[in-house]
């Protein structure tokens, strides 16, 4: 007698319908094909302990088991439901033809209540094709735990049943099930404090500017100065000013974090990931386990942001893995058993001190450090990774403030939090439509003597104009008569050239000159 009936299998962290096929005959062994025999005897010690408790017959005679496709990974536990309900209907208990378009999941307690398997295997997705394996015919209804939120299409009941026992009686037509409504809830808007961190930043303007320009034009930015000067106060300020997520990112989300077996919050802000500088390359970039792929830092923080606070004291290893993700915008985890990609589109900020001690820019305190030292910490970020970030900012001391009044309306750097957020919503938004951008004949010959001039490399060009064309953006100044093109000043590349300061050869002499000229003349 041949059972069929569907589960969740995945490859990483995309889920697929997967067929559960058993065979049952005379005799008393048992076989399993798709899936390994240490997952299969620990769901059968579940199932059979759960039929005893709630007095359902126990099936005998030997059995096969198949599960199919057999290039998807099974989360032990996830095919508990389906396997138990096919051993009922070999007994008789249940009708075969209930289940061919049935998909249920969940790990089964012994006493047969219906669980969801650990969130970090959760393989319903956004995207799975309700279809069952091998055929055109579509998924009629499905039995999934009641804590579970699949994004299940509309037309397709969903029920959730407590335990076996209220499954099988509804699969037999002894009791109902109440459907589960899985309309999609409205993502609550961002609910940040007023004032925003944004509108506490006093004393420099060039700040502002760069917290806009970063979240506008989506450019990671790397931050160097003195302990205490708000260098990851600014990190956080910056997530504030992102435009809300839209229920798809939360509910991508939702499910990365659910990945790494972490819960995500409902305040509507968009991911804010600080991990501590004792942080692995494996826990940046992410790593493999027995169920796949497991996303690390900078998948987590996908459409937020990622602050790599006291940057230079990260491993060599850690520093040197952000290179392909921060310019591609995405991470690909290759190990033998597969291979799996996730999204890094978030903003990375990085921190750093000046110096080991961190008082070289600092004007109370005295840098105690040599030129070495200096030279020595400041390398730990090699050029390669520093040409990653599109913006370098320097932060003095006593930048930042409990509280500061900024004045609404003016130009965008001058405006409030919520203004500024604004701001920052219609360049997404332009953005989405590809816009074009005219570079008149004064600003590209500005662009080539200044590429020359300081040896900016072919990326660092690149980084160059992006920041320019979304300060255009955000001037917002569109040619008249010419279709929506937008035009790009000469004041927008030159505020774009003062956020590449650090990978100019003479920024160290410079800021030693500037900051402690007797200091800087005795380490010649």
């Amino acid at each position: 007698m041949l059972i069929t009936t569907c589960g969740a299998g995945f490859i990483g962290t995309k889920g697929r319908i997967v067929s559960v096929q058993l065979h049952r005959t005379r005799g008393a062994r048992f076989h399993v094909s798709g899936l390994s025999w240490t997952a299969a005897r620990h769901a059968l010690a579940r199932i059979y302990a759960a039929l005893e408790t709630i007095h359902l017959p126990r099936p005998s005679g030997a059995m096969t088991l198949h599960i199919g496709p057999t290039n998807h990974s099974i989360v032990e536990g996830s095919l508990d439901v389906p396997i138990a309900l096919a051993m009922l209907a070999s007994s008789g208990e249940i009708a075969s033809d209930k289940l061919a378009s049935l998909f249920s999941w969940g790990e089964l307690t012994l006493d047969g209540k219906i669980q969801p398997s650990s969130p970090q295997s959760m393989p319903l997705h956004d995207g799975m094709e309700w279809f069952i394996p091998g055929s055109s015919a579509r998924i009629q209804q499905c039995f999934i735990p009641l804590d579970a939120t699949p994004d299940v299409p509309q037309e397709i009941p969903v029920y959730s049943p407590g335990d076996l026992y209220q499954a099988c009686d509804a699969l037999q037509g002894k009791g109902s099930l109440s459907r589960v409504n899985l309309q999609p809830k409205h993502l609550p808007s961002i609910q940040a404090k007023s004032p925003l961190l944004y509108d506490s930043i006093e004393g420099e303007l060039l700040s502002k500017q760069g917290l806009v320009i970063s979240a506008a034009g989506r450019h990671h930015m790397l931050l160097i100065g003195a302990p205490g000067s708000g260098k990851s106060m600014m990190a956080r300020a910056l997530v504030e000013l992102l435009p809300a997520a839209t229920d798809a990112e939360f509910k991508q989300f939702k499910q990365l974090h659910a990945r790494r077996g972490e819960p995500y919050s409902d305040k509507g802000l968009r991911p804010f990931r600080q991990p501590h500088n004792q942080a692995t390359a494996h826990a940046l970039i992410g790593s493999w386990n027995s169920s796949g792929a497991v996303p690390g830092e900078l998948a987590l923080a996908s459409g937020g942001v990622l602050c790599l606070d006291e940057f230079p004291e990260f491993s060599r290893n850690a520093i040197e893995a952000l290179r392909s993700p921060l310019e591609r915008g995405r991470v690909e985890i290759a190990r033998a058993d597969g291979s799996q990609t996730f999204n890094a589109n978030g903003i990375t900020v990085a921190t750093a001190n000046p110096c080991p001690c961190g008082h070289l820019t600092n004007r109370t305190r005295t840098c105690r450090c040599t030129r070495g030292e200096v030279r020595k910490y400041l390398r730990r970020i090699s050029g390669p990774v520093m040409e990653r970030f599109a913006l370098h900012l320097e932060t003095p001391s006593g930048q930042l403030c409990e509280s500061a009044a900024t004045p609404s309306g003016g130009p965008w750097w001058s405006m409030d939090g919520e203004s500024a957020r604004k701001a920052i919503r219609n360049v997404w938004e332009e953005r989405q439509q590809d816009p074009v951008f005219h570079w008149p004949e004064q600003v590209e010959e500005l662009f080539k003597k200044s590429m020359a001039k300081w040896a900016f490399s072919h990326r660092a060009s690149r980084s160059i104009r992006s920041v320019t064309e979304t300060c255009a953006l955000l001037d917002g100044a569109i040619i008249e008569n010419t279709g929506g093109i937008w035009e790009v000043s000469e004041s927008n590349l030159i505020l774009a050239l003062q956020f590449r300061i650090f990978d100019r050869p003479s920024w160290l002499e410079h800021s030693f000159q500037k900051h402690w000229p007797e200091h800087h003349s005795t380490l010649h």
